[in-house]
């Protein structure tokens, strides 16, 4: 196997990490990170040995972490936004020491030659971060040299211990739809409401909680933490008989889970 071309790098932030399932990214298209220069990928392993009677007894080596540096032709100004986490303003790129890179999917596709065959292999990354590379500047002289973008990518293990994924295709454009088919988002849930809101109530007052999204789970707290997926179901409203703060999610099938609702109620005198 050979191959001889690299091509389509797409990135997509992530929205959330559910507990123990690949990540859940943000619902809007995926962006291109420029034209593929090149990505050399280098794989950390975590490793041990225990020797006995003078020999080797056992050996282990399980993937710690990755790198991928990245060249890409050019990297226009709103994708480097959603990339590095730096502001974009109109024409202006603020670059701070405070920037914080969101984590995010990447892929891309490599061509590849088998048997005289060409084939496309794709490249999937579900959680990689960002860092922007060095950059040069020189004068012109008697030659050209092409300048490129270059993005160092750390690629992590996701929740489901899985870093990385490959599929080969037939055709260039099979293998782009599976890259974005990697990286689609999800939509929302929408965030639950409470009734009454938030404020002083009745003590024995009870809280009914709902959501706009069909056939939606709510999984709620009152002890002050944020609910997650295995929260309790909300099934009957909730009664307030001391200060109580209830936090709740709503969670369905093919969305994201919701925004948080954060709604404190105290007791009226």
């Amino acid at each position: 196997m050979a191959s001889f071309g690299a091509k389509y790098p797409y990135f997509n932030p992530v929205a959330e990490e559910p507990e123990g399932k690949l990540p859940v990214y943000k619902d809007q298209e995926p962006v291109r990170v420029g034209r593929l220069v090149k990505a050399d990928l280098t794989v950390n392993l975590a490793s041990g040995k225990l020797f006995a009677d003078d020999g080797l007894a056992e050996s282990v080596e399980e993937f710690s972490s990755g790198s991928i540096a990245m060249e890409t032709d050019d990297m226009e100004d709103p994708v480097a936004g959603v990339v590095y986490g730096c502001t974009v303003e109109g024409k202006m790129v603020r670059y701070n020491v405070g920037d914080d890179p969101p984590a995010g999917g990447l892929a891309y596709f490599k061509k590849l030659m088998r048997r005289k065959k060409v084939l496309y292999k794709g490249y999937f990354y579900p959680l990689v971060k960002a860092a922007l590379g060095n950059d040069t500047a020189q004068t012109k002289t008697d030659s050209i040299t092409f300048g490129t973008n270059n993005t160092t990518f750390t690629v992590f293990a996701c929740e489901t211990g899985d870093w990385r994924f490959t599929e080969e295709f037939k055709t260039e454009p099979e293998a782009i739809d599976w890259i974005k088919k990697q990286l689609k988002g999800k939509k929302r849930a929408a965030t639950p409401t409470a009734t009454p809101a938030a404020g002083a109530v009745a003590s024995g007052a009870t809280v009914a909680l709902a959501t706009t999204t069909p056939d939606a789970v709510i999984r709620y707290t009152t002890d002050g933490s944020d609910p997650t997926e295995t929260s309790p179901d909300y099934s009957s409203p909730i009664e307030i008989t001391e200060e109580t703060t209830i936090k709740a999610i709503a969670t369905a099938e093919g969305f994201a889970a919701s925004d948080v609702l954060e709604a404190h109620y105290t007791l009226t005198e």
